[in-house]
């Protein structure tokens, strides 16, 4: 006597969720009675180890392929995946010095800015330094329910306090003598008296 057994194709279902997608997500797969396999069979996807990973705009389709003893049975699904925006600051850093502000370009102009951690206040696209520090601030923009994200690291620096070291302040006409200061890298100005 033998006995056979068949795969019931009315009791194969999709269990994981089958709602819109935003491009650059993942999630996982799933589908009853398990140990299947999934394959991708169109639209703008990849499918690793049980995951499926949406690549841009349109509709991702899944076949879902069960074998229980020599029975082959297989359902599909088809998951809407949205493009998420692109959202990006104008600069990968910036420097600021401390009481500076600084409006922060970003694309799309309607991102929503946070500033995370720093020593500054953020008024809308407008960043104040407070102190000196790394700033982080991020841009949000959200459209069909996909929201798009970039950081951008801000450095902010103490403003110099120059000074002119001189071993006589005294120049007679017709001389030079040579100036110095701390810090270095910086340029001088005549501001008036006769010289050049």
């Amino acid at each position: 006597q033998k006995l056979f057994s068949g795969i019931d194709i009315s009791q194969l279902a999709f269990t994981m969720d089958s709602s819109v997608i935003c491009s650059g997500s993942s999630r996982p797969l799933s589908a009853a009675p398990g140990g299947g396999i999934f394959w991708m069979i169109g639209g703008p996807g990849v499918i690793s180890n049980s995951m499926v990973t949406s690549t841009g705009e349109g509709l991702i389709k899944i076949l879902y392929l069960i074998n229980e003893e020599e029975c082959y049975g297989e359902i599909t699904q088809q998951i809407p995946s949205t493009k998420t925006p692109n959202v990006e600051f104008e600069t990968d850093s910036l420097d600021i010095c401390i009481d500076e502000e600084k409006l922060i370009g970003i694309t799309p102009d309607q991102s929503q800015l946070s500033l995370l951690s720093g020593p500054g206040i953020l008024n809308g696209h407008l960043l104040t330094s407070i102190d000196t520090g790394l700033l982080t601030v991020t841009g949000q923009f959200e459209t069909n329910g996909c929201v798009g994200t970039d950081t951008l690291i801000i450095s902010s620096h103490p403003i110099p306090v120059p000074e002119i070291t001189l071993d006589d302040p005294v120049i007679c006409n017709g001389s030079s003598i040579q100036l110095a200061a701390t810090p270095s890298g910086g340029a001088y100005t005549i501001l008036s008296g006769a010289g050049r």
